[in-house]
């Protein structure tokens, strides 16, 4: 599914990811911990290739430089760990996850309402939080709101980065065993970065970042 080859990236001067080799395979589910500031983040932008880095990535036995980034971003479920940056404060969230099935043109327009509502349940927003702007929702009702979208997309590549961090712990876990569904349902490859040790007792593989290197736990 996801390979990683010979993966080096910096920051500025400085190695944050050196020489990592490494295969996420179909169907699976992983966590990344580790210090901060030991390039989790800086991992996932080089797989969604929004930043350069040296040797190569495959997705699907492609390298993800020779896929178009239209039909690679139509694959990806992506959470940045600033969830709240990819919302835009004049639409409300109905018209955000509008906005994704637009984008992603997988379903009819007639077809919007009901999708909207199924998503909604399935992240546990009422109707009334539809018509909510950004500045009206939580910090963990932001999060259901771009997990609404990744559930509508049904990617095969799912990338959380801190994706419950603003949730006690209640909804955490009621969120965890939707997206471990939705994982099982759509044969994903789940990758989550976290600082939670809740994560570790969901996934079939705990992985940890520490310098440079990724590592079984």
């Amino acid at each position: 599914m996801l390979k990683i080859c010979s993966l080096t990236s910096f920051y500025n001067d400085k190695k944050i990811l050196d020489n990592i080799t490494f295969s996420f395979e179909n169907d699976k589910s992983y966590v990344i911990m580790g210090p901060s500031g030991e390039g989790k983040t800086t991992l996932f932008k080089c797989i969604l290739n929004y930043k350069p880095y040296l040797g190569e990535i495959f997705f699907n036995s492609r390298n993800i430089k020779d896929i178009s980034e239209r039909e690679y971003r139509k694959q990806i479920g992506y959470m940045p760990q600033d969830a709240p940056s990819s919302l835009s404060p004049i639409l409300s969230a109905k018209s955000f996850i509008t906005r994704s099935l637009k984008l992603d043109n997988k379903y009819l327009k007639n077809q919007y309402e009901e999708e909207i509502e199924r998503a909604s349940l399935w992240a546990g927003l009422s109707f009334k939080d539809l018509d909510k702007y950004p500045h009206e929702l939580s910090g963990g009702m932001k999060q259901r709101l771009i997990l609404a979208t990744i559930y509508l997309r049904a990617p095969k590549l799912i990338l959380l980065d801190e994706g419950t961090s603003a949730m006690d712990f209640s909804a955490e876990k009621y969120i965890l065993d939707k997206i471990f569904e939705l994982k099982d349902k759509n044969n994903s490859t789940l990758i989550f970065i976290t600082h939670s040790p809740l994560l570790k007792e969901y996934a079939d593989f705990n992985l940890i970042l520490k310098n440079g290197s990724l590592l079984y736990d």
